[in-house]
């Protein structure tokens, strides 16, 4: 009879430890990849970041020289706004002091005193609202002068 041949192939076996160490070197060599681009990415935009604020330093300190002024207007503000909202107070306690007292037959004798009244309190308003505009302007003059 014949010889019979047996072949045998050569068998390579792969072992789940060594499959588990290239997934994980992959992984790690992907994350270090994204890792890079990252900080690339990055880079860039502090760079981005650090030409805006160059180019806009001499802004900045000026804003940042007039923020203590600004507050301080503000607060004048606030203390102009508590004295003209007195004012309203008085007036309109005023107001209701007249309407009180005033009768149909009384108003009729007293339209040129309540009209008095009425130009005065009037005037009063206008003379605050003109002051706090020159106040204003006097303000805005010195700030643009301050350039």
């Amino acid at each position: 009879m014949g010889t019979a041949y047996i072949m045998m192939a050569n068998v390579v076996s792969i072992n789940l430890d060594a499959i588990l160490a290239v997934i994980g070197i992959l992984v790690l060599l992907s994350v270090g990849i994204l890792l890079t681009i990252l900080l690339i990415r990055l880079n860039k935009m502090l760079s981005r970041v650090d030409k805006i604020l160059k180019n806009r330093q001499a802004d900045i300190d000026k804003t940042v020289k007039n923020l203590p002024e600004l507050t301080e207007n503000i607060s004048e503000l606030a203390s102009e706004a508590a004295s003209v909202a007195k004012s309203v107070n008085k007036i309109s306690g005023n107001v209701e002091n007249v309407t009180s007292k005033v009768s149909v037959g009384n108003v009729l004798g007293n339209i040129p005193n309540i009209i008095k009244y009425a130009k005065q309190a009037y005037e009063y308003v206008m003379n605050l609202i003109a002051s706090r505009r020159e106040d204003i302007v006097d303000e805005d003059e010195e700030f643009e002068t301050d350039d």
